[in-house]
């Protein structure tokens, strides 16, 4: 088969992939075609003559739109677990889909292979439903043309919950851009471009990913900044939610400590109130009963004083009858003396009666 021979079916094995690879990377099959961002069919063709997209499903109702085929998550995925640092790998496969964590970075896999000619590059985008549901895709997004192997898709879940994509799910959007490498033809009276076409290097053709993605990252985990921000406030939240229980806590304590206070001072109060109450009443009770005596006495004098004058009135020509009722009276007064300042002491101590 000559260089300008095309294939008329898709490569079906590896050997048949390295032949296409071989023969059209730097030799266009479709010159005719001008450059420019190709149509699904000419996305067909130049897949079917240059193998650029290993694995491709040209069957399938809906995987082609008019520019753009969709290609599904594949192989593993990639994150750093964001307790233990611990880098975890994962396949994807039929009943294994990419689990995207909340508030992460995951390095995605495809299903398919690129092995880009010179003169085509790839643009992509993530599908829109994932998209809307917090999902973002953080690259260029642009592979070069030369580029050949895995892509690794770096994807931010935004959410706060886990993210799940089935194996069967399309994962992004790509377009394929013809360039004008090779392509522009000099006019007539023109001196062509001397300039060099500076082609993919070598070394990037070819990536296995997990050796080119440790080499990239030097080892580093490589982890969001949301999940540490939420990790965060979390942490000042419990804080402030510990603090809030300490401060409710002290409040319910100081409360009970003050009520307990001024029950204590209540009944001190209502104690030393009711002591005076009771000193009161022991006073003017002893008070009453020294009224008493004394108008006892009082009484006593006057049957005395009754007697004497009956005694003196009978016995006016008795003197010592008289010098005893004289001594009686006098003895008689002195007492009434003598109760009259015991009154008069414990009226002036226990104070008006209320």
């Amino acid at each position: 088969m000559d260089d300008f021979s095309l294939f008329s079916e898709y490569a079906s094995d590896d050997e048949g992939v390295k032949e296409r690879i071989a023969r059209f990377r730097s030799v266009d099959p479709y010159p005719e075609i001008p450059a420019a961002l190709l149509s699904s069919e000419h996305i067909k063709a130049y897949v079917r003559q240059t193998a650029m997209v290993h694995k491709f499903d040209h069957q399938t109702r809906g995987k082609l739109k008019a520019a753009s085929y969709e290609i599904n998550p594949g192989k593993k995925f990639i994150y750093w677990d964001p307790s233990s640092k611990l880098k975890v790998v994962q396949p994807v496969g039929k009943d294994k889909p990419l689990i995207l964590p909340a508030n992460s970075i995951t390095f995605a896999q495809l299903e398919s292979d690129f092995a880009l000619p010179d003169y085509i590059a790839v643009r992509f985008n993530l599908r829109i439903q994932h998209v809307h549901r917090g999902i973002l895709l953080g690259t260029g997004p642009l592979i070069d043309p030369g580029f050949k192997g895995e892509m690794l898709i770096p994807l931010h879940n935004l959410t706060s919950d886990e993210y799940v994509i089935k194996p069967n799910e399309g994962l992004i959007w790509v377009e394929f851009t013809k360039t004008t490498h090779g392509a522009v033809k000099t006019p007539p009276g023109r001196k062509p471009i001397t300039d060099t076409f500076n082609a993919t290097e070598e070394p990037k053709k070819i990536r296995n990913v997990v050796t080119y993605f440790e080499k990239a990252n030097r080892n580093n985990p490589i982890q969001s900044s949301l999940h540490s921000a939420v990790e965060e406030v979390r942490t000042k939240v419990k804080t402030a939610e510990r603090a809030a229980r300490l401060a409710n806590a002290a409040v319910t304590t100081v409360t009970s400590v003050g009520f307990i206070a001024v029950l204590a001072a209540a009944i001190g109060t209502w104690s030393f109130f009711e002591s005076i109450k009771n000193s009161h009443l022991t006073v003017s009770a002893q008070a009453i009963d020294a009224n008493k005596a004394a108008s006892d006495a009082k009484a006593e004098t006057k049957v005395a004083a009754s007697d004497a004058k009956r005694a003196i009135e009978d016995a006016k020509n008795s003197t010592d009858q008289v010098s005893s009722l004289v001594k009686k009276l006098d003895e008689a007064n002195e007492r009434i003396a003598k109760l009259e300042r015991a009154l008069s002491i414990i009226t002036s101590t226990s104070g008006p009666s209320r």
